[in-house]
């Protein structure tokens, strides 16, 4: 199902970037297979915070690259169901401007700031919510920090890196 999607991509979405074409790949073959994230990606993904989400799996280090598309698409899925993952993969562009688009598309506002969702500010709440779902397993304020879909390795604190005397 990953080559179908691929497939399809390539014919219909020819602008579509490498990383999220395989992510969706992805994604539809876990939703059709393999229902939930596989642990050992999560938990390489968890302990090694420089992966980059918007690298093809195919040309990293699989695993890590692997779970973090997975969990990252997974929040998406939470948080604004299928039309924004249909708006994004309908996208051109590279790295988060398909997901800033979809957003766009989509109509998709902050409802705390009332501006439109961007790629960015999506990404930095995914990784809030890294940090939120190892320190707490029930939803607070509106969701947004918090993992409900994927399942996020229980004994695995996300890792950090200390730049500048900070956490980063």
């Amino acid at each position: 199902s990953s080559a179908m999607y691929q497939l399809l991509a390539h014919e219909h979405v020819p602008g579509q970037d490498q990383w999220l074409k395989e992510a969706s790949g992805d994604l539809l073959a876990r939703l059709l297979e393999a229902p939930e994230v596989y642990p050992s990606s999560a938990s390489t993904f968890m302990q090694q915070p420089n992966i980059s989400l918007i690298s093809p799996s195919s040309s990293a280090s699989t695993l890590g690259v692997r779970g973090g598309q997975q969990i990252f698409l997974s929040y998406l899925l939470q948080r604004f169901g299928f039309p924004l993952l249909q708006q994004t993969f309908l996208q051109p562009g590279t790295g988060l401007e398909p997901l800033t688009a979809g957003l766009a598309a989509a109509d998709l506002t902050d409802p705390v700031s009332g501006h439109t969702f961007t790629g960015d500010q999506l990404f930095a709440e995914f990784i809030a919510a890294n940090v939120a779902s190892y320190l707490v397993s029930q939803p607070f304020g509106d969701g947004r920090y918090v993992h409900l879909v994927a399942e996020m390795p229980p004994n695995i604190p996300p890792s950090g890196y200390v730049m500048d005397g900070r956490l980063d």
